[in-house]
């Protein structure tokens, strides 16, 4: 009877340390999936590239004020990820799927350098580049890094509210700078030629 007990003191103990190991193992996996899905790209802030400003200004979301970021540093791999204030401003103008402003970030490098170009700007700031644009016309978010996050945020969201509700000054604004086209596929450009040929030849 002694020794059955201990074989059964044996298993239990056993039996417990491998019920403590595999709650170890899924609280381990939890958190590794908790952490993973703090580093998904913002879907509120998305980074694009310069190939990508055409469609993000012009084709998606249209008839909003876009407001995009030029990204500041050196790297030229398109990675990184607007800064969480700016996310959290754009939050403001996203209810649902409907949107009442559409964010978005040019990554650092050469992409925001290419992008700055078409702005005026010589050189993209270490802190980064913000500009609003609606109707046609842009006006450049001037911040100040040491202001704290939460003010940069809130000083975001007030520029970009009056330019929701068309009550933005008109001063200090510039005309949109165009960017590139996206590539269209040749049967798509080949048809949209023609049809532009049939529209020269008719008027």
């Amino acid at each position: 009877l002694g020794l059955f007990g201990g074989f059964m003191c044996l298993r239990h103990l056993l039996l417990s340390l491998s019920l403590a190991a595999a709650a170890a193992s899924e609280e381990k996996a939890a958190a590794g999936e908790k952490k993973a899905a703090t580093k998904r790209p913002s879907s509120l802030a998305p980074v694009v590239g310069y190939r990508d400003i055409y469609s993000q200004l012009h084709l998606n979301d249209d008839g909003i004020p876009k407001v995009l970021m030029l990204l500041g540093g050196d790297s030229d791999t398109g990675s990184g990820e607007a800064p969480s204030w700016y996310s959290s401003a754009a939050m403001r103008f996203k209810q649902g799927r409907t949107k009442t402003a559409a964010f978005f970030a040019v990554a650092a490098g050469r992409d925001a350098a290419r992008a700055a170009a078409r702005f005026g700007i010589e050189e993209v700031p270490p802190g980064g580049a913000i500009f609003v644009c609606a109707s046609g016309k842009a006006r450049r978010f001037h911040f100040s890094p040491e202001a704290g996050a939460g003010e940069r945020s809130r000083a975001l969201r007030s520029t970009v509210e009056a330019a929701v509700s068309g009550e933005a000054e008109e001063q200090d604004l510039q005309p949109v700078p165009s960017f590139p086209e996206p590539d269209r596929p040749r049967k798509a450009a080949a048809a949209a030629s023609l049809d532009e040929a049939k529209k020269a030849v008719a008027s």
